[in-house]
């Protein structure tokens, strides 16, 4: 009986009292630190991110956690409730900040996993801004698509950009959806500041590029692109080079206003809209396109194109190339232009600093696939050339008026006061002249 009265007695003892006090404020201050305290890890992320480089970031945000978790051990130890609380409420806060929201943010960004998807199969997080850097449909065919699925997200462009847009989607309502921004301005993204820069005729009117200042990446749009799958290994020039001339060699002033204008930018990466991410020497990729948009000589050598129809100006043509060879030319290029690619002829035209054409009279004119190469290489503003000639005829030869007539505007060409008459077959005046001009050449 003595025991079981003591117990009553203890549990009596531990009931609150009717006048005791409970302390209110306590509770509800502790509520108040803990809700406010919470979203201080998430400025800080914030705060670590504007501040800091990628790979600072990942080695403070280690250092963040590990912090943490050393005053959540401390705090085990501590003496008293309230130390206790603290250490382990301000360790936590550091440890699951530093350790496990950075850890998903690098892994996702590593191995670029996709925005989370709902029930639905909706993407959470949906788009904010659409950028349009080029209206040519193979990159701007699905905008009303996009819109659909999105059609909370503003569209970024210039005044031209949204003239296309109109005329390419007639149906397409953007009524309060438009961005429309000027050369060099500016569009803050909170981490991210995007520069617009405009690039008129590379290739549209409409074309702009975009700088992101914060990781340092050139949105190209059509610049510095090329031809050719992405998975597979093969030399960037060859077909950047052949890209280029084929899309924008005709604007070698407006590319040389585009390069004026990324010499200014601090560029670490160039994304462009065809080909490979660039982050690598990009100051080879900067001179080529130096370059070629001032027609200036990329390779010393010497190109010659012919077409021919029994046989005769093609064996002119590869027995110059074997003189040439012979005296030392550093690179030979013999183009047939009726079996072989007209756009990889372009190329080659505008890579060597000397060319040599070598056709027949047809019908009083040259042989098509000749006067089409023309065409391109003056389509494409070709100039600042030394130009031989060799032509072919059986009677009434005319093929070196008429080239001479189709290069007459071009810029700075410089053509071979001595060039090879072929009447019909080589004769031994013309192995002299082949010759002549293989020498003259090499000057």
């Amino acid at each position: 009986m003595e025991q079981i009265t003591d117990v009553k007695t203890t549990e009596m003892n531990l009931m609150p009292s009717a006048g005791s006090k409970r302390y209110w404020w306590k509770a509800i201050a502790s509520f108040l630190m803990v809700l406010f305290t919470m979203p201080l890890g998430h400025a800080l992320m914030i705060c670590m991110e504007h501040a800091l480089s990628s790979v600072a970031l990942h080695y403070a945000a280690f250092s963040m956690g590990a912090v943490g978790l050393v005053m959540v051990i401390v705090g085990v130890f501590a003496k008293g409730d309230t130390r206790q609380t603290l250490w382990g409420l301000f360790g936590g806060l550091l440890f699951w900040t530093g350790w496990v929201e950075f850890i998903y943010v690098y892994y996702a960004h590593r191995y670029e996993v996709q925005p989370l998807l709902n029930a639905a199969g909706e993407v959470v997080t949906k788009p904010e801004y659409l950028i349009i850097q080029h209206m040519e449909p193979d990159h701007s065919a699905n905008i009303e698509k996009f819109m659909e699925v999105y059609p909370d997200t503003k569209i970024v462009g210039n005044a031209k950009t949204f003239t296309m847009i109109s005329n390419f989607f007639r149906n397409l309502d953007l009524e309060g959806k438009k961005v429309v921004v000027k050369n060099q301005e500016k569009l803050e993204l909170g981490k991210h500041i995007l520069t617009f820069v405009f690039a008129p005729m590379v290739h549209w009117p409409e074309v702009m590029v975009t700088y992101d200042s914060t990781d340092k990446v050139l949105f190209s749009a059509d610049g510095f692109g090329k031809f050719g799958a992405l998975d597979v290994e093969e030399d960037w020039d060859c077909e950047a080079r052949r890209y280029y001339f084929g899309i924008v060699g005709k604007y070698g002033v407006q590319v040389q206003n585009l390069l004026k204008a990324a010499s200014a930018l601090e560029i670490e990466k160039i994304c462009p809209l065809h080909g490979p991410v660039l982050s690598e020497n990009l100051e080879h990729y900067l001179g080529q396109y130096q370059t070629w948009s001032s027609y200036g000589v990329e390779s010393e050598g010497v190109m010659i194109a012919y077409t021919s129809v029994y046989g005769n100006t093609k064996k002119a043509a590869e027995l110059l190339g074997e003189k040439l060879k012979e005296k030392g030319c550093p690179k030979v290029v013999v183009c047939d232009l009726a079996r072989e690619d007209m756009a990889e002829a372009v190329e080659d035209a505008f890579r060597y600093g000397k060319l040599v054409l070598a056709t027949i009279t047809y019908n009083g004119d040259i042989f098509p696939f000749m006067r089409t190469f023309i065409e391109h290489l003056k389509e494409r503003n070709y100039q600042n050339r030394t130009i031989g000639l060799i032509e072919n005829g059986s009677w009434a030869s005319t093929a070196g008026k008429v080239i001479a007539g189709m290069l007459e505007k071009s810029k700075n060409i410089t053509m071979l006061e001595k060039p090879v008459k072929i009447m019909s077959s080589l004769s031994e005046e013309n192995l002299k002249e082949l010759d002549e001009m293989a020498e003259e050449l090499m000057k």
